[in-house]
């Protein structure tokens, strides 16, 4: 049974490298602006108190410093196969990730991790306002029901 279903722009696809600065959203691999650039553009100008009063101005992962809805990045989408070090903030980053794969708590001492699947990053074109991988972190493979073809 399906609780959520979320229409959703992907930003990131598998090994890609992505981010947003100044409420932008970007990817290594695309060379154009992703996304409503309008939108993006209010975002930019927001005051931040606004976003901390709605409580929706922390992004994934919330300890990182500096790190939130206008400026978050570089990170890397996980992507099957590859292998990445783990450090205190790529561990917080792919926490999830590697607990939904091994179906075991993380352990501090691992140093390195191979995805075992693809996955995606997905942002709303309401760049102020969306509950998306900003806040519920990486979106497995198999998760995805459909696809949207247009702009």
């Amino acid at each position: 049974m399906i609780n959520n279903v979320f229409c959703k722009r992907v930003l990131g696809t598998p090994g890609d490298r992505i981010g947003a600065v100044d409420g932008h959203c970007w990817n290594d691999k695309v060379l154009r602006p992703i996304g409503v650039v309008q939108e993006q553009e209010k975002l930019r100008w927001m005051f931040d108190s606004l976003f901390i009063w709605r409580q929706c101005y922390d992004v994934i992962p919330l300890s990182r410093p500096g790190w939130n809805i206008k400026n978050w990045g570089p990170l890397t989408v996980p992507a099957k196969g590859l292998t990445l070090p783990l450090d205190d903030f790529t561990r917080q980053l792919y926490c999830q990730v590697i607990e939904y794969e091994t179906g075991e708590p993380l352990d501090d001492t691992i140093t390195e991790y191979t995805f075992q699947e693809d996955y995606y990053f997905a942002v709303g074109d309401n760049a102020m306002d969306s509950y998306d991988s900003r806040y519920w972190g990486f979106i497995p493979e198999d998760f995805i029901i459909g696809i949207v073809f247009g702009q």
